[in-house]
């Protein structure tokens, strides 16, 4: 999820069908677009397809709801995709309801997927096309630092006709000479004490399906160095500690002294918690649907209470 001044950019869900309808099948606001007027099936291939692209790592196609934070509203959508073999160049764009043109929305929405293409993304290149006659765009891009790289006349046959398509790009590089990055911290690790580093694992990997990001052996310290990740996260990971003394020992399984100590969101609720009985993982809480989300509470292998939660999309969670 990404954040700007007034607006939430999320992960799409199949609940945000009618608002993304609504404008993927207006042929004013599909005028620009390589796709629409939209048929009520090819937005829910639309859908469909953004939320696989998301459960696939290492990701390569970005799409987020664009959400107005005061409203709640679902306002447009907009996303980056891989374009190349190496993961270094991205292609990017942004679609909005024409209820919401005219507030800037645009240009915030673009600054927001370049700074999350360089910083985060770590792109060497991102790169739009624009048609021709779409001065709106033309006026963002250039606003934000692209250069115009070329004109292809002709070059996209769409809605039985040839259109007239412009590139325009930016270089990380240039990016970073026009503005130097602002602070940025995330925590990237939270050591989790545990008993036995396999046993752990077989929890963590074998049984709630995270990714093993690294094992390694550190010999001066006769300890290992295992950081975990649930799948899709690209932040946030687990140090699988094991306790080296008493102390800490007496902590295994309640590092928050009984409190839920770590919350694991997930794009589908239902999916995850059948597959987690399935597997015999242990839930003290049976799954209820809260205002915020669905959730239920399931222990560890060490004890420890976790969160499973579905969040509720911005726009729904509202009053």
């Amino acid at each position: 999820m990404l954040q700007t001044h007034r607006l939430i950019l999320r992960d799409l869900v199949l609940s945000d069908f009618e608002a993304v309808h609504d404008y993927a099948s207006d042929p004013v606001v599909t005028r620009f677009t390589s796709f629409g007027p939209n048929t009520v099936e090819e937005t829910r291939e639309f859908l469909s397809r953004s939320i696989h692209a998301g459960s696939v790592s290492p990701r390569q196609i970005h799409t987020f709801a664009v959400i107005e934070r005061d409203s709640g509203h679902l306002i447009g959508s907009c996303g980056l995709e891989q374009s190349d073999g190496t993961g270094r160049h991205y292609a990017f764009g942004y679609c909005f309801h024409r209820r919401w043109w005219g507030r800037g929305f645009g240009k915030e929405t673009a600054a927001a997927l370049v700074q999350f293409g360089f910083d985060r993304l770590q792109a060497h290149r991102l790169w739009a096309h624009v048609f021709l006659g779409n001065t709106a765009s033309e006026r963002i891009l250039e606003g934000l630092g692209f250069r115009r790289e070329g004109l292809a006349l002709q070059s996209l046959y769409l809605r039985n006709a040839w259109h007239d398509i412009l590139t325009f790009g930016l270089l990380r590089s240039e990016w970073l000479a026009a503005s130097p990055p602002a602070v940025r911290q995330t925590i990237g690790l939270t050591a989790l004490l545990v008993r036995d580093y396999d046993e752990a694992l077989e929890f963590f990997v074998g049984k709630l399906g995270f990714r093993l990001i690294e094992d390694t052996h550190v010999a001066e310290q006769d300890k290992r160095w295992v950081v975990v990740a649930p799948p899709g996260s690209h932040e946030s990971a687990l140090l699988l500690a094991r306790a080296g003394n008493p102390e800490q020992v007496s902590r295994i399984g309640n590092q928050t002294g009984g409190r839920v100590f770590l919350f694991l969101h997930t794009d589908d609720f239902w999916r995850d918690y059948h597959a987690y009985q399935a597997k015999g993982i242990l839930f003290v809480r049976n799954p209820k649907v809260e205002r915020y989300g669905t959730v239920a509470v399931f222990q560890d292998v060490c004890g420890n209470q976790w969160d499973l939660l579905q969040p509720t999309p911005p726009e729904m969670s509202r009053p």
